[in-house]
């Protein structure tokens, strides 16, 4: 009888242990943890890990250095509502969104979205690349409107790194730096797209010590919507055969000339 409980007790914490651990947040990505922010230029709204818990419906532990937030939502009341179904942070590293931005004000703003990811460990020269589609929906059936860059005439995507070091900028991959979706049928929907150095990544970059990821600053009207799908990568360089060839090369005369010294 004794044996048996014991098997029923330990069939039971088996089964348990995933209800309990399913939407828990991994050891490196505390709750406080700014990863995201979102909503008007002028006062976009701070999100941290424990807000995207919080607000998805399931979270997945896809390897020990990555966590997706699955299938949530947050809203502004009377100013945009943000929904996404995948929200990828790979401390590895890797940066990945895919969802929507509605402009629920009752007038054109320009609005920034953005995510990000602490990294580990750190890289001293990296490689990147990084891939974006964007497409704006006539939600209100206006026929009007649009989704262009913001009057600053910023980049649509950039890919980051380091952006939350203090005087970093971060900014090193630009994309869609003419965006211009304007319908012209009411409830149209219009796509634009891009990518650079992927598949890799193959573009020289500098080192990645705390963070990298993926902001998206754009103009969106009145009651119409945004939606994303972009990815942001980035690796350690390896130094290439010529390099290499020359380093080992330097070696190979230091060696000969420590020879020559010692017979003489």
């Amino acid at each position: 009888m004794k044996r048996l409980f014991l098997q029923v007790l330990f069939l039971s914490l088996v089964l348990l242990v995933p209800v309990l651990t399913a939407n828990a947040l991994p050891l490196w990505l505390p709750g406080n943890t700014e990863v995201a922010s979102a909503g008007p230029q002028s006062d976009p709204m701070t999100i941290t890990a424990m807000m995207l818990e919080d607000n998805s419906s399931s979270i997945t532990e896809t390897s020990p250095d990555s966590v997706t937030f699955m299938d949530g939502s947050m809203t502004m009341p009377g100013m945009w509502t943000w929904t996404w179904s995948s929200i990828t942070l790979d401390r590895d590293p890797n940066v990945a969104f895919a969802g929507a931005f509605n402009n629920i004000s009752g007038m054109a703003q320009d609005f920034v979205f953005s995510i990000s990811t602490p990294i580990s460990p750190a890289l001293t020269s990296t490689l990147y690349g990084g891939s974006t589609t964007v497409s704006y929906g006539d939600a209100d059936f206006s026929g009007s409107g649009g989704l262009t860059n913001d009057t600053s005439s910023n980049p649509a995507y950039t890919g980051t790194i380091d952006r939350s070091l203090p005087g970093n900028p971060g900014e090193v991959l630009n994309m869609l730096v003419s965006l211009s979706l304007i319908p012209t049928l009411a409830g149209e929907t219009l796509f634009a797209n891009e990518t650079q150095g992927l598949p890799g990544p193959t573009i020289s970059g500098p080192a990645a010590n705390s963070t990298i990821g993926i902001l998206h600053r754009f103009n969106l009207s009145s009651l119409d919507q945004a939606t994303f799908n972009s990815t942001f990568q980035v690796i350690q360089a390896v130094p290439e055969p010529a390099s290499l060839l020359l380093l080992g090369t330097g070696i190979a005369g230091i060696f000969g000339l420590r020879r020559r010294m010692n017979r003489n």
